[in-house]
């Protein structure tokens, strides 16, 4: 079925605009838990002092026996209650990514031959607005894999404070989403639509 010139741009606007809300939802979603993943990183640091000595004073262990067991088990039930709380996190960011391959699908399905042939707005081809969409998504998709990751084995299992600063700024800068490529996309819409779709 051929679509005409004027219904594309509006169903493509409209998809664009709903990836824009996904993205700046993910943002938000991401900024919101990386309070989450530091908190639990220092309750995993301080589960370490279980295993040292030097942190226990010995008349506190004699007048309390049982206070390093008491204590790792604590910690154990925090660090696994902190855990859930950033699994959460992680699959609202997952809901996001599937609303963005939801709106590449939709964008794909605009292209039925005809509308390959002329600007949708004014340069750029549907063609180009799919494979810039389908270069974003991609990224996303490691990113949330790397979240994933980060949650199930990378946090969780740190042995130093070091360590665990490393694993934070993964988190924070998100280094599978291109700044670059992402401000590429949001000039080409601006440019092209005449609105502002960064976030």
């Amino acid at each position: 079925m051929t679509h005409n010139l004027g219904t594309v741009q509006r169903r493509l606007t409209s998809i664009i605009e709903d990836f824009k809300r996904a993205r700046e939802t993910w943002q938000e979603i991401n900024s919101h838990a990386f309070p989450h993943a530091n908190t639990l990183t220092n309750t995993v640091i301080q589960s370490k002092y279980v295993d040292e000595a030097q942190y226990w004073h010995p008349a506190l262990t004699l007048e309390f026996p049982n206070l390093i067991q008491k204590f790792d088990s604590k910690i154990q039930v925090l660090i696994e209650k902190q855990n859930r709380n950033l699994c959460d996190l992680v699959e609202k960011m997952g809901k996001q990514y599937n609303k963005m391959e939801s709106q590449l699908s939709e964008i794909c399905a605009l292209n039925d031959g005809s509308s390959v042939k002329v600007p949708i707005f004014k340069t750029c081809f549907l063609s180009n607005y799919i494979e810039r969409m389908k270069e974003i998504v991609k990224m996303y998709s490691l990113e949330l894999n790397t979240k994933r990751s980060l949650v199930s084995k990378g946090i969780r299992n740190i042995l130093t404070r070091e360590e665990g600063v490393v694993l934070l700024s993964i988190w924070i800068n998100q280094p599978s989403l291109i700044k670059s490529s992402l401000d590429e996309w949001d000039d080409i819409c601006m440019t092209e639509m005449g609105f502002d779709v960064a976030s």
